[in-house]
């Protein structure tokens, strides 16, 4: 029997108890236009997925404990299906496929369309359940996409290096190199140890006014922001006197406007790590991610100077015992537990240079569409890309904040937004400034 890892144990609990809930769900859509060779398409998503055995991964049961079984190729069925439609229906014709559920007992965690909707136009539409898939599977799914279209409209098949190993074989070892939680000498035991004594007492919210709701998580909403290249460059700067990185620069300037808008000093931050520490997973498609929490102390009305040190010691002790998988965590802790959102975090995020998932089909225009919201797992997500000029140079950030419309105002939101560029603003030009004082 293959295991499931724990990221995806959690994941697939979720599914048994709720299938309808579509918040795992990956949406990748883009706008074509131009000659669409639909056969070719076909054949290289069943080579993709050939590939990847994650892909093709089910997770059957016995009395209630999941496993693992890989799909052969043979037995598939149709991976990608056509539908017409006018353009005043397309929206509608995705939102419904997007929502239709898995069950990850039987079915594989990737299904494909092409929603046509007139002669040599339309969208590709793809979704994928978040047990199979991450943010840092999308450039690599996308790549082999389009080296496999790239073949099958040639007539040939694609030509690549096998994969040294597969999710299959993550899961085995990852069990293998935590070992058993009672075990005193494991790392998961020592691990889950430091967390139950980091997180004691931590509090579940962060201070913000939220506006209490029952019923399910609703609808997420965005609002976008900017940060200039002379901040930017200034963060850069402050991180290289300070032996912090721009990871941590942001993760301060986010707490001091958190506590200045809510007034909380002991915060429940959080963000998500790659998981794939090892060279061999860095061509695999498959769910690695694991969610660390970054308990912050902004009490005393400290400079930035001096909470960027206090930041810097908590991420690096957060860090050095993230492999506990975040479901272990949760139940070492026992907090007490929210109606609504993810335990232990309130606002998870991240600092990245992710970029577009980009596919080539040649002669063929494709356009991405932006990753449609469904329905939020943390109350707030704060994405921030790092834009770069062709020499390395700081450009600026873009940053988006993902919030759950049903506990959050937009006004407040647009506070948050606006105190976190202030506080970046004010950081990365006068560092010993307080943090109270923006």
């Amino acid at each position: 029997m293959i295991p499931l890892s724990f990221s995806q144990r959690g994941l697939w609990f979720l599914n048994q108890l709720d299938p309808s809930d579509t918040s795992y769900h990956v949406r990748l859509v883009w706008q074509f236009s131009g000659d669409l060779d639909e056969l070719a398409l076909r054949e290289a998503l069943r080579d993709v997925v050939g590939r990847h055995e994650s892909l093709r991964t089910v997770f059957p049961d016995t009395d209630g404990v999941p496993e693992q079984r890989v799909t052969p190729l043979a037995d598939l069925g149709p991976l990608l299906i056509d539908e017409r439609t006018g353009d005043q229906e397309a929206d509608e014709a995705e939102e419904v496929f997007v929502a239709r559920t898995f069950d990850l007992r039987t079915d594989i965690p990737l299904r494909g369309m092409v929603l046509r909707t007139g002669p040599n136009r339309g969208r590709l539409v793809l979704v994928v359940h978040h047990v199979a898939f991450d943010g840092w599977s999308e450039a690599i799914f996308c790549q082999d996409l389009s080296r496999a279209y790239a073949a099958r409209a040639a007539g040939l098949a694609p030509r690549w290096l096998e994969l040294p190993v597969q999710y299959a074989d993550y899961a085995l070892w990852q069990h293998e190199v935590l070992g058993d939680e009672f075990d005193p000498d494991s790392l998961m035991a020592r691990q889950l140890s430091y967390w139950r004594a980091r997180l004691s007492g931590l509090p579940q919210e962060s201070g913000l006014a939220a506006e209490p709701r029952t019923g399910r998580s609703g609808p997420s909403r965005t609002r976008g922001f900017r940060v200039d290249a002379d901040t930017h460059r200034g963060m850069v700067k402050l991180a290289q006197q300070t032996g912090a990185t721009l990871f941590m620069v942001v993760h301060t300037a986010l707490a001091a406007a958190v506590t200045k808008l809510g007034g909380a000093t002991d915060l429940p931050l959080g963000t998500v790590v790659s998981g794939r520490s090892d060279e061999a997973l860095s061509e695999l498609v498959g769910y690695f991610t694991n969610t660390v929490v970054l308990r912050t102390d902004t009490s005393g009305s400290p400079t930035f100077t001096e909470l960027l040190g206090r930041v810097r010691e908590a991420d690096l002790g957060a860090f050095a015992n993230q492999d506990a998988p975040f479901e272990k965590v949760v139940a070492a802790v026992n907090p007490a537990r929210r109606r609504f959102g993810s335990p232990l975090i309130q606002i998870l995020f991240s600092v990245e240079d992710r970029v577009e998932p980009t596919l080539d089909m040649g002669p063929v225009h494709l356009e991405f569409q932006s990753r449609a919201a469904t329905a939020a797992k943390f109350d707030i997500e704060v994405l921030v890309e790092e834009e770069l000029t062709s020499g390395g140079e700081p450009r600026g950030l873009a940053g988006t904040v993902e919030y759950r419309s049903d506990r959050f105002a937009a006004a407040l939101v647009d506070a948050l937004v606006e105190e976190l560029v202030a506080s970046l603003t004010v950081m990365a030009a006068d560092p010993d400034s307080r943090i109270d004082a923006t």
